[in-house]
C-alpha cells in the first residue's frame, strides 16, 4: 500500500509518466472504469492503461460529435467559448507569426471563425465525420488524417490548438509531427485543462478518500477523450525534449456558459483576477493554460 492511505491502491509499476519518464507513478482514481495515475515527480494525471490511437480515432470519427463530451449545439459550443477562441487569437498576435494557420481539432469551427473575423485565414484539421463536415458547410479547408500522416516539411507557420491536446495519446509521434510541419520560428500554441486543478478539485470533492470515484469537474476528468491533464512542469518538460522552446504561460479563461454553470464561472472569473497579482500562472484554481511553444529557427 502506498503511504497516502488504506484507501489508496498500490503503485502502478508497469508505466512511466507520460511527461516526464519518471516511474513514480501512483494510482489517483477512477472514473466510468477508467483508471487515472498522477506522476510523484511533475504532478501530471494520465490514463492507465491508455486507449490505443485506433480506438479512439474510430470513436471520433462515429461518436465524438454525439458522444455528451462535446457540445452537441455548435451555435452554443461556438458562443461559449468565444473568450477561449479569443485568447489564443491574442496568443498568435503577441508571437508575431504570420502565415499558414492550422487549426488541429477544429470542433464545430468556432476558432477558424474568430481567425476569419482578424483577417487570418486558417485551415482545420478534425477526426470527428459530423463536425469537419460542418465546417467544410462554412467554407473552411479541413483535414481529415492524423498529425503524423500529413506529408511535407516546414508546411505551417503555427499550430493552434483549442482543448485538443489533453485528447492525444502517442504524443511523441504527434509532436514529432508537429515539429516537422511547422517552419523554422513556427509556434505552436495550446489552451488546455491542466493537472493542478483536477487535482486539487478531485480531492476536495472527495475529501481525500482515493477509493470514491473522480467527480467530471465541468468534463476535466473525461475519459477515454481526455486522456492526459499536463501539469505545467510536464508540459515544459515533454515540449523540450522534443525541440520545442517554451516562450509563455498564461492562464487560459474560462467560457462564458448559461444558468448555475456560468453563475460558478463568474464567481472563480472574480477570484482568479483578485488572485493573480500574487500566484501568477501557480494560482490552483486555473482550470487550463495557454501554452506558446517555439521550434527554434535552426
Amino acid at each position: 500500500m502506498s503511504s497516502a492511505g488504506k484507501d489508496t491502491p498500490d503503485f502502478s509499476r508497469n508505466a512511466r509518466c507520460l511527461a516526464c519518464a519518471s516511474k513514480s507513478l501512483h494510482f489517483f482514481g477512477t472514473r466510468d472504469r477508467h483508471r487515472y495515475d498522477r506522476c510523484g515527480h511533475c504532478g501530471t494525471l494520465q490514463l492507465n492503461p491508455m486507449p490505443s490511437a485506433a480506438f479512439l480515432a474510430e470513436a471520433y470519427s462515429k461518436n465524438y460529435a454525439v458522444a455528451g463530451h462535446c457540445q452537441g449545439d455548435p451555435a452554443i459550443r461556438n458562443k461559449a467559448a468565444v473568450p477561449q477562441y479569443d485568447a489564443l487569437c491574442d496568443a498568435l498576435g503577441r508571437s508575431g507569426v504570420r502565415g499558414r494557420i492550422l487549426d488541429h481539432g477544429c470542433g464545430w469551427g468556432g476558432l477558424l471563425l474568430r481567425l476569419k473575423e482578424r483577417g487570418i485565414a486558417a485551415e482545420g484539421l478534425e477526426p470527428s465525420d459530423a463536425m469537419a463536415a460542418y465546417c467544410e458547410a462554412l467554407g473552411f479547408t479541413v483535414l481529415r488524417e492524423p498529425m503524423e500522416a500529413l506529408p511535407g516539411e516546414g508546411v505551417y507557420d503555427a499550430l493552434l490548438l483549442s482543448s485538443v491536446f489533453e485528447h492525444l495519446t502517442e504524443h511523441g509521434k504527434w509532436l514529432q509531427a508537429a515539429h516537422r510541419l511547422l517552419v523554422p520560428g513556427g509556434v505552436l500554441i495550446s489552451l488546455q485543462p491542466t493537472a493542478r486543478f483536477a487535482a486539487l478539485g478531485a480531492q476536495i470533492a472527495r475529501l481525500g478518500r482515493y477509493s470514491a470515484p473522480l467527480p467530471a469537474l465541468h468534463q476535466v476528468f473525461s475519459p477515454p477523450w481526455h486522456t492526459t491533464l499536463f501539469s505545467l512542469k510536464g508540459m515544459r518538460l515533454l515540449l523540450e525534449q522534443h525541440g520545442f522552446l517554451l516562450e509563455s504561460i498564461s492562464p487560459a479563461p474560462l467560457q462564458r456558459e448559461m444558468g448555475m454553470t456560468g453563475v460558478i464561472q463568474n464567481a472563480v472569473r472574480l477570484v482568479n483576477a483578485c488572485a493573480f497579482p500574487f500566484f501568477g500562472v501557480h494560482w490552483p484554481l486555473w482550470i487550463g493554460h495557454i501554452f506558446t511553444f517555439r521550434k527554434p529557427l535552426q
